[in-house]
């Protein structure tokens, strides 16, 4: 692994019943701790989808003057653009949630709503944003609430406390003309999109939990 430059990996595989087998290479060790990027996005779908079946949201309600809807933003049919102007994972100033959908909130649209398809953290991450004021409370702190705590997934968070931050790995990354370097840090103002830590046996827990429809235990 660390001869191509990965310092660390892990994987796993579960079935309904458990875990079927699980491996971890270069620096990783069990509970080992990863940033897993736009993994986090079902974890935001799923958070409105609770919302959703408790009657708490619309999907189908227009969120703004744009006429795109929550269902819009999560199957990335709005038309939104694909990285807000603050907040990318370029953007090291660590802006919040709120100035990121804000830089982005209204320019025009790209494609008319529902016409196509088109990947978009911007849109995530404004949909996140409209969990947290539907659940009342911050959404990485709604989603650990409802989801990570529940399923035990206690090496989870949107955000590097201290105990996840301990079980992180060395991370390099790499130029096309061969130069390495510490790959940075900084928390992503696109949060909902892309900044869930979590590790493989967590991450295993939450597919058992939807091949089980959801349950678990």
């Amino acid at each position: 692994v660390e001869r191509h430059g990965i310092p660390a990996l892990s994987a796993i595989v579960v079935s309904r019943d458990g875990v079927l087998w699980t491996s971890h290479h270069g620096k990783a060790r069990a509970g080992t701790v990863y940033r897993v990027g736009s993994v986090s996005k079902l974890f935001t779908a799923m958070g409105i989808a609770r919302l959703a079946e408790q009657g708490k949201v619309d999907l189908d309600a227009k969120v703004d003057e744009r006429g795109f809807t929550l269902r819009h933003l999560l199957a990335h049919r709005a038309g939104v653009v694909r990285e807000p102007a603050v907040g990318s994972y370029f953007d090291e100033t660590e802006p919040s949630l709120e100035k990121s959908v804000a830089s982005f909130a209204r320019d025009p649209l790209v494609y008319p709503v529902g016409t196509r398809t088109k990947y978009s953290n911007a849109g995530i991450a404004l949909a996140g944003q409209l969990l947290g004021k539907a659940a009342g409370k911050e959404y990485a702190e709604h989603l650990r609430e409802v989801i990570l705590e529940p399923l035990g997934m206690k090496s989870s968070g949107f955000t590097p406390t201290p105990g996840i931050a301990a079980k992180l790995p060395p991370a390099v990354m790499w130029t096309y003309h061969g130069h390495t370097f510490a790959a940075p840090t900084f928390q992503m103002g696109i949060g909902p999109a892309g900044s869930l830590y979590s590790s493989v046996e967590d991450l295993g827990r939450f597919l058992r939990m939807l091949l089980n429809r959801g349950e678990l235990g």
